[in-house]
């Protein structure tokens, strides 16, 4: 395990420059994408918002539920 650090460390320590280029687009894109992420989460938490609240929600017993599939027309 100590080995390990050691190698890891050591690797850190020897960054050599890139030298690479980002263009305008990069940056438009990586906002897209946490964007994207931001209104996912937001879509998630809409759809199990309903099940997480049920569970604290006391129902009521005593009143019948309306069973609309045995109605014919």
């Amino acid at each position: 395990m100590k080995l390990f650090f050691i190698l890891f460390f050591l690797l850190v320590l020897s960054v050599v420059p890139a030298y690479s280029y980002l263009d305008p687009g990069a940056g438009s894109m990586l906002a897209q994408l946490i964007m994207g992420g931001v209104a996912g989460l937001v879509v998630l938490f809409k759809l199990y918002w309903g099940k997480f609240k049920s569970l604290f929600v006391k129902t009521d017993s005593t009143t019948p539920e309306k069973d609309n599939s045995s109605q014919t027309e």
